[in-house]
């Protein structure tokens, strides 16, 4: 099951094809203050994303932007944002991309490659372990994202397996308990 939704990430960036630059937050990015609320989300997401005249729609705390290709038969994108981590993350897989508030957030927009994504959430979210007493349960413990910009994997912590839930910009995490 692992490597088909690796397997399937991997496809979906390769075959997307959407290379947006994020230039870095500016000054009036990082003034805002979490969790966002609908114009301050559409602001930034129209500064950093690009997203102007996209269709828009809110799931409680998530915002989700949608494309509207001008080809009829393309197929278009959507992006969430999670409101109380300024997470973007890709609507269909629920991967992260990158963090509207956070100035140093990476951006992960311009990665075709699924291999060269999945290695740069891998260091990012090895300083979440690392900072929590945290030990990855196998080499590939991520196991996949959230319809929220958090991922989700299996550590271990003083010899107790478990999964846990995570955001790789704001480092924010909990334990998972079964059937969440």
């Amino acid at each position: 099951m692992m490597n088909f939704q690796w397997s399937m990430i991997k496809k979906m960036a390769a075959v997307s094809g959407i290379v947006l630059m994020l230039a870095g937050c500016s000054a009036s990015s990082s003034a805002a203050e979490l969790p966002l609320d609908e114009q301050e989300v559409k602001s930034l997401m129209a500064e950093k994303m690009k997203v102007q005249d996209w269709q828009f729609s809110q799931k409680e705390d998530q915002f989700i932007f949608s494309s509207n290709p001008s080809d009829t038969g393309a197929n278009g994108t959507t992006y969430g944002v999670n409101a109380n981590t300024g997470t973007v993350y890709d609507e269909t897989s629920g991967m992260p991309l990158t963090n509207l508030v956070m100035k140093a957030a990476s951006d992960f927009t311009d990665i075709q490659d699924g291999n060269k994504y999945l290695a740069q959430l891998v260091e990012l979210s090895q300083a979440i372990l690392d900072d929590n007493g945290l030990v990855a349960a196998s080499e590939n413990w991520i196991q996949g994202g959230y319809k929220d910009g958090f991922l989700y994997g299996d550590v271990t912590k003083d010899e107790q397996a478990m999964s846990i839930k995570y955001d790789v910009f704001t480092k924010e995490w909990s334990e998972i308990k079964g059937g969440e």
